[in-house]
């Protein structure tokens, strides 16, 4: 009987502590920047309660309530914490503090946009911890500007300057510019499209002029003037004396064989319509030239630059003029006949009137050059002087 008492006795001691242990610890819930957990502690304090949690906070953090405040049964604890967070926002690099606990409330507080087509490394409802970083690369769209050279073409032309085989630069060639516009698309700071929208020249290219030489003492076709000249030695291998009507004594008259039969031909055209033409001038050697020179005259050339070195030219008048020539012969019947007809017979007056300022010399209707039927003919069709059949240069 005794002993089942003090069995009594102990299990009540043992129930009673129980009790008290059951009255006396308590429930909190502690909320740590938005993720809650539950505990149980027979802690005083919420001071108390927190260190033994290992939550350790800082001077900046939140607490919802008075650390010292005693611990009441089914309270809540909520610690919003100082984050330290890096933000890469399209390749800029920012260090930021924050209390915001979700990606989506940092971003609301830096007042960043996100629209469906940027890239974030998270999602927007994830929470965020201490040294957290996040990247973003938005998607923009630039218009942009570019300035580009415009490469120069090179261009060959014929040059009656320079001899055959041989070339030179007339004129160096300069590049041009561009602007280009176009819409680009970027992702973060990394270009993922870009599109043209229109170009605008901001200067045109200047071509490269390579001049091919064309200058051949010997052929039929080629232009000697002031710019383009025979040596002292050039002498004509087929000279011969033309059958036809003459004003002055015959060794003045010779001509290359070819254009010593056209001239014939011409001539005697000419009679068959009652039209008497006389030969003046034919070859000049370049000493020739040299002594009759007259710098001050515009109708007398250099030696070197006359075509009658060439052996391809010839002065012809009309019988009033006796062995002159004069510019009025133009005007005559003879010289009519002859400006009209000479292309027929490969012949061009050579130096026309209004294009002093391309052949060097005035006006001389008597001075008839030998080129061949083919080109004489395009000559006086397209109203051109052998300048400006081989061009400018």
């Amino acid at each position: 009987m005794k002993k089942k008492l003090i069995s009594n006795s102990i299990l009540g001691v043992i129930v009673l502590v129980v009790a008290i242990c059951i009255i006396s610890v308590k429930k909190v819930t502690i909320d740590i920047n938005g993720n809650s957990k539950v505990v149980y502690t027979y802690e005083k304090n919420y001071q108390y309660l927190l260190q033994k949690e290992n939550i350790n906070l800082s001077s900046e953090d939140e607490v919802s309530v008075d650390l010292n405040e005693e611990i009441k049964r089914n309270s809540t604890i909520v610690i919003n914490q100082v984050k330290n967070i890096t933000i890469i926002l399209n390749g800029n690099i920012q260090e930021y503090k924050t209390k915001s606990n979700t990606v989506g409330q940092v971003l609301k507080e830096l007042n960043i946009s996100i629209s469906n087509n940027d890239k974030i490394n998270k999602n927007i409802e994830d929470y965020i911890v201490n040294n957290d970083e996040i990247v973003i690369n938005q998607l923009t769209t630039k218009t942009e500007e570019v300035l580009k050279d415009i490469d120069f073409n090179e261009k060959t032309v014929t040059d009656y300057k320079t001899p055959v085989g041989e070339t030179r630069v007339i004129k160096e060639g300069e590049n041009g510019q561009k602007k280009e516009y176009y819409t680009v698309v970027y992702e973060g700071n990394k270009e993922i499209s870009r599109t043209l929208i229109k170009e605008e020249i901001v200067k045109e290219p200047s071509e490269k002029i390579i001049g091919v030489g064309n200058f051949d003492a010997n052929s039929l076709t080629v232009c000697v003037n002031k710019k383009s000249q025979l040596s002292q030695d050039f002498v004509p291998s087929d000279l011969v004396l033309p059958n036809v009507r003459m004003a002055v004594s015959s060794d003045r008259l010779y001509m290359r064989k070819e254009a010593a039969n056209a001239l014939e031909s011409l001539f005697n055209a000419a009679d068959a319509d009652g039209i008497y033409l006389y030969a003046v001038s034919g070859y000049r050697s370049y000493s020739y030239q040299s002594s009759i020179y007259n710098p001050y005259s515009g109708y007398s050339a250099p030696p070197g630059a006359s075509e009658h070195q060439l052996g391809l030219a010839m002065d012809v008048t009309a019988a009033q003029y006796g062995g002159n020539l004069v510019t009025e012969f133009g005007y005559t019947d003879e010289g009519k006949w002859l400006a009209e007809n000479a292309h027929k017979y490969g012949f061009v007056v050579r130096y026309l009137e209004g294009k002093e300022d391309i052949t060097g010399y005035y006006y001389e209707p008597w001075h008839i050059r030998y080129l061949g039927v083919e080109l004489a003919t395009e000559l006086k069709e397209k109203g051109l002087t052998l300048e400006e059949f081989y061009g400018e240069y």
